[in-house]
């Protein structure tokens, strides 16, 4: 196994669901084995949880594009950015960060938007950003139309013309590709 990437989901990590567990297990699994796992929006969600950080509900929606201003870098964020753009669709987000993560970036509204933790000091085995650089603009669009009746009036309104914003999901895949590929020693 060379590396996990675990993606978006409609639930919440929070939703008391036994595959939550089960997923939340595989996690700390993957972690105890330093497999490099990359976890996107719910999979960044589930890496904090799983890992003893904590997730809650904003009080609004991140929907549209999602701002990181990067804080700190890592080699394998290369080219580096002082800032990304990746599209954004979630209302729960990480509020504290599990214990040995690295805090590396994240905005106002979602201020823990990206971090690493290490299965050992020094050996960074998983990565989390809540955003979704694995989706294309038209996905995002038939989402907002999918989502407009079941959210707050104005949330969609407010997202629609964000999506003409370029985003930085090229060079997000670039940097996941540069930590899955990073040399690790296996754990004892």
């Amino acid at each position: 196994l060379d590396g996990v990437i675990i993606t978006g989901s409609p639930a919440s990590v929070n939703d008391p669901l036994p595959w939550i567990a089960t997923a939340e297990a595989f996690v700390r699994d993957l972690a105890r084995r330093g497999i490099p796992t990359v976890g996107l929006c719910f999979g960044h969600q589930l890496i904090a949880r799983a890992l003893g950080g904590r997730v809650v509900r904003a009080t609004d929606w991140g929907l549209g594009i999602g701002h990181i201003d990067v804080a700190a870098t890592r080699p394998w964020m290369e080219p580096a950015a002082p800032h990304l753009n990746l599209y954004a669709a979630h209302q729960d987000q990480v509020q504290q960060l599990p214990p040995g993560a690295q805090w590396l970036g994240g905005d106002a509204f979602c201020p823990n938007g990206l971090f690493v933790v290490g299965a050992a000091p020094g050996v960074e085995t998983l990565l989390g950003v809540q955003y979704h650089p694995e989706l294309p603009t038209d996905f995002m669009r038939a989402l907002l139309d999918h989502l407009e009746p079941h959210l707050p009036l104005g949330v969609v309104a407010r997202a629609r013309p964000q999506l003409d914003t370029p985003v930085d999901a090229a060079l997000f895949f670039q940097w996941i590709a540069r930590f899955i590929e990073l040399p690790r020693k296996p754990l004892p």
